[in-house]
Formats: C-alpha cells, structure tokens, sequence
C-alpha cells in the first residue's frame, strides 16, 4: 500500500478476484483449483486496503461508522453469496453431488448439460461479473484527499444561522460546493 496507495491496491485485490472466480468458473481439473486458491490468496488484500481507505478518509470522529459500514457490508455478503450460488447452480442444472447420481439424466435439459460442460461453475462466472463491476467503480475512488479543500472527501458542510457546520448526512450527500455556502 505504500507503494501503489490504497486505489490501486483494492483496484489490484479486486483484479485477482477477478481472475480467481474465472478460473474456478471455467476450471476443470484438480490443479486449476488448486492455482484459483493461490489468486485467492492474493485476492485477500482487497479488504485491509479497502478498511485503510475508510480509515485514512474519514474523519477521526466517523471511524466506527465507517469501519462498521465496512464490516456490515462484508458479512452481508458473506451471508447472502453463498446463498445466491446455491441459486445459480440450481438454475444452470450444475450437480454438485460427485458420484451420486440421485438425478438421471433424462431430467436435465441438453442445453444445460452442454453448458455445464463449457463452465461448470456458473456463479463464479457471475461473481466476476460483479467483480468487474466492482473494478468499475474503484476506479472513481479520488486517489488522495481533495488538496484545494483540505477537507476530507466525507464531509460536506451546510449553512446554519450563517455558521458553516457539517451535515448530518454529510458522507451520503454530494457536494453542494463552498460557494453556495458563501452566498447564503
């Protein structure tokens, strides 16, 4: 991170994220699951980078929050992927039961059978959709804080009895900019 700053390196732990659910998603074999691991491995700084950016980027008065928000929304995720993937394996006929063939293969249409064949995995095709998605986004993260300002990029202040003070929702609400405050 003291290299390539906090950016570029969620932007990094997100890329090998990407490339991990890619090759579980098309993996066939037993060492390409094993190599998906070691991308995953590396993956795994996506977080710490992302907590760092709250950390450095918000005032010292919002760390809970912020950090909360972080940690909610992980294990939200952590909650509902596999949920999600259990859907997804459903909806594409993928069986999961190695060896126990308890479903015949009358019942599966030729269409997903074929598809399964192509990508066996599915949801971890679709997991790296979002993880494109996800790099899309972390590509507008501000590298630094604003140097015209020096404000932090979390606060954002409105007029109040002619006093500039920080909103009460001044993370969620964008930036009115300083001149409308000088105005009123």
């Amino acid at each position: 991170m003291k290299n390539l700053g906090c950016k570029h390196t969620i932007m990094l732990g997100l890329l090998f994220e990407m490339l991990q659910l890619l090759w579980y998603g098309f993996g066939t074999t037993t060492w390409m699951m094993w190599a998906a691991g070691i991308l995953a491995s590396m993956s795994s700084i996506t977080y710490p980078a992302i907590s760092a950016f709250v950390s450095i980027h918000s005032t010292p008065d919002k760390q809970g929050v912020v950090q909360g928000m972080v940690t909610g929304m992980r294990g939200l995720c952590n909650g509902l992927g596999p949920a999600m993937y259990g859907i997804i394996f459903y909806i594409f006929h993928v069986d999961l039961n190695e060896g126990d063939n308890h479903q015949s293969k009358n019942d599966t249409p030729a269409l997903f059978e074929t598809y399964s064949q192509l990508v066996p995995g599915p949801p971890f095709v679709f997991g790296a959709f979002l993880v494109i998605c996800a790099l899309l986004t972390a590509s507008f993260i501000p590298s630094s804080k604003r140097a015209d300002s020096g404000i932090p990029l979390d606060t954002h202040y409105e007029v109040e009895k002619g006093q500039k003070v920080a909103g009460t929702l001044s993370p969620l609400i964008p930036n009115r900019g300083m001149e409308n405050a000088a105005i009123l």
